[in-house]
């Protein structure tokens, strides 16, 4: 072989391995260069009778559930608070109130608002006896009486003792008579008592000097 045959093929020989190292090297430097991402798995939650229907994420992840279609009324155990109601309420219909204290504090006046009315007034002379019994007077449709007496010309050293009774019948033919009260009036210095009636009438007996004169009235409401 002569020389620059010898020259041209050891030429030849360093040109193909140029090539063939700048191809490997394009080739790792390529490969680097398009290696794929791996894949982001994705997760949908969807409504089971529409899958089309999905459900809402917040930017933080959270995911927005509403529940609908609950029973009308709910059994609950435990305390339950109620606040935040308006100040007044409007209602209509029946309202009951109970549960009361047994006592109420009361400020200011209390006034009775039941009417009170004069049903009798005697004016009796004590007898030779130094007696007196005023009729009947019937207390009817009340439940409290006032009892007013005077003798104005007596005597406070020999006053007039007044007796307020009250029929109660054992039968409607058969009864006695219970005291109620009793007190004594003279000049200036009147007998007054109030009592609870139990009967339906109501009399006086009077005892005191002979010829005495008293005044009584009576109230009912």
């Amino acid at each position: 072989m002569s020389r620059l045959s010898a020259s041209a093929s050891r030429a030849a020989r360093a040109f193909s391995l140029r090539t063939i190292l700048v191809g490997v090297i394009c080739l790792s430097v390529g490969g680097g260069v398009a290696k794929a991402t791996p894949p982001i798995d994705i997760f949908q939650l969807a409504d089971g009778t529409n899958p089309t229907q999905l459900a809402k994420v917040d930017a933080a992840g959270n995911l927005a559930v509403s529940v609908s279609n609950g029973p009308a009324t709910q059994n609950v155990t435990g305390t339950v608070t109620v606040s935040n109601l308006p100040a007044t309420q409007n209602v209509a219909g029946t309202v009951a109130v109970s549960n009361f204290p047994a006592a109420q504090q009361i400020a200011g006046n209390v006034g009775d608002a039941r009417v009170t009315s004069q049903i009798a007034l005697d004016e009796l002379t004590l007898n030779a006896q130094g007696l007196a019994l005023s009729n009947l007077h019937s207390t009817a449709g009340y439940t409290q009486v006032r009892v007013g007496a005077l003798a104005s010309f007596v005597l406070c050293g020999t006053p007039l003792t007044v007796g307020v009774f009250a029929p109660v019948f054992f039968t409607p033919t058969t009864s006695t008579d219970i005291k109620l009260g009793e007190g004594t009036t003279c000049a200036n210095n009147s007998y007054n008592a109030v009592f609870d009636m139990p009967a339906t009438n109501l009399s006086f007996f009077v005892s005191g000097p002979p010829g005495a004169h008293i005044v009584i009235a009576t109230w009912a409401r």
